[in-house]
């Protein structure tokens, strides 16, 4: 193989891994719902390390109440961009367990 050959795929070779590393993926982060914004369009406030901010339902028919614990995705992990509740997330355990 020619250098120039060489040169040219070595140089698309750094372009492409700078670009893979500056990539920023989805975050999915368990917040708290804290109150019903707009239940209409399905905006709720949640609260996730303190801090408060907008989500928004992804199924129309799914409502939420405060309190609740709920999944909710970060596109590109950007918190300034539009945050979408996925479900709920809390587990409850509904099997009860009885000294013998």
């Amino acid at each position: 193989m020619s250098k120039l050959v060489e040169d040219f795929f070595n140089a698309v070779n750094t372009i492409s891994k700078d670009n893979v590393a500056a990539a920023k993926n989805d975050a999915t982060i368990d917040a708290s719902i804290k109150s019903v914004v707009n239940i209409d369009i399905g905006q709720y406030k949640v609260e996730y390390q303190g801090n408060v901010f907008d989500a928004y339902s992804s199924d129309p028919l799914s409502t939420y109440d405060a309190g609740e614990q709920v999944y909710v995705l970060v596109p590109q992990g950007d918190f300034s961009k539009r945050k979408v509740i996925l479900g709920r997330s809390e587990y409850k355990n509904n099997s009860t367990f009885e000294d013998q």
